[in-house]
């Protein structure tokens, strides 16, 4: 038995190697996948969102991990199981076959110049007897997101990741996607900071100034709503009770010298949530958040106050 085991074992990486033989031999393996030129390759494309690592809204970004899922047809990579020992799968790096160039339109990240090209992409592709070639490669992008944090903390956002070919227009490769049914938040992580209302899929068809022919993509869009609670208790409350204090400003006598150095406290004490404020929300002129206006309008009143105090002061002496 041991040795019928032992033969079985060497005539299966046998039939492995003389199949790797055949197929990667020839410069078939790594030209576009079609019989005629003038077909296009169809990929079909899924995102399935693990966690949402942050909403940057100080840059503007979405940050996510995700596993990537696309599958395409090669006939170029065919073979009969019964012919080499029943092997119907292969395990094969991006290097060693064709692979879409599909990359991440909207990338936020400075480092890459292309997110979502193959470099990032380390995994095995899982190549089948039929052709079916399936690539499934858990990574993290970085996508730009133009943030409306007008109502912030109280504010929803809507961000996206666009993928599509860098070089292929669509009558050489075409994207749909893949599982169309399926739950993209499946294996969803909840944030601390944000809850995931929906997400939505669409494939698209544009026209680029650059190029003659359209490219399709696929776009992945994330409603977004800001939990609020950790900015309330530290950002709402402790200002609208440093304003309060300022009322008890006008309950202390006329001669109370603390009167000055009370309004300064709750000047400076303004001050310094605005700039925490200031820190969190974007440099941007685009939109203008209510809770800085609301910042900005009580440090007035609070500075009207102890001009008025000033005033009083120098009435009473």
């Amino acid at each position: 038995i041991f040795l019928l085991v032992v033969i079985s074992g060497v005539a299966s990486n046998a039939s492995e190697t003389d199949l790797r033989d055949k197929l990667f031999g020839s410069k078939k393996r790594i030209v576009r996948p079609v019989l005629h030129p003038q077909d296009a390759v169809n990929v079909s494309f899924s995102v399935r969102l693990n966690k949402l690592v942050e909403v940057n809204t100080k840059h503007q970004l979405l940050i996510t991990d995700v596993w990537v899922v696309q599958k395409w047809e090669n006939p170029f990579l065919v073979w009969n199981e019964s012919d080499y020992g029943g092997v119907h799968t292969l395990h094969v790096t991006f290097n060693d076959v064709w692979v879409p160039d599909i990359v991440l339109y909207n990338n936020g990240d400075p480092d890459l110049s292309l997110s979502g090209f193959t470099e990032k992409f380390k995994t095995f592709i899982i190549l089948h007897s039929s052709g079916t070639c399936t690539w499934m490669s858990p990574t993290t992008f970085k996508s730009s997101c133009k943030l409306d944090i007008t109502k912030f903390p109280f504010d929803s956002q809507t961000c996206s990741m666009t993928f599509g070919s860098w070089t292929y227009d669509n009558r050489l490769l075409s994207m749909d996607l893949l599982d169309k049914q399926y739950s993209h938040t499946e294996r969803y992580v909840e944030n601390g900071d944000w809850s995931l209302r929906k997400v939505e899929t669409r494939r698209y068809l544009l026209n680029y100034t650059c190029c003659p022919h359209p490219f399709s993509d696929v776009t992945f869009t994330f409603y977004l709503d800001r939990k609020p609670t950790y900015h309330i208790l530290y950002l709402i409350v402790p200002c609208v009770v440093i304003a309060a204090l300022s009322v008890v400003n006008f309950l202390l006598p006329p001669d109370c010298g603390e009167r000055i150095g009370l309004c300064i406290t709750i000047l400076l004490a303004m001050s310094v949530y605005l700039l925490l404020v200031s820190n969190i929300l974007p440099e941007t002129s685009d939109y203008t958040p209510l809770l800085g206006i609301y910042y900005m309008v009580t440090m007035v009143l609070v500075a009207l106050c102890l001009a008025a105090t000033g005033i009083t002061l120098k009435c009473h002496h």
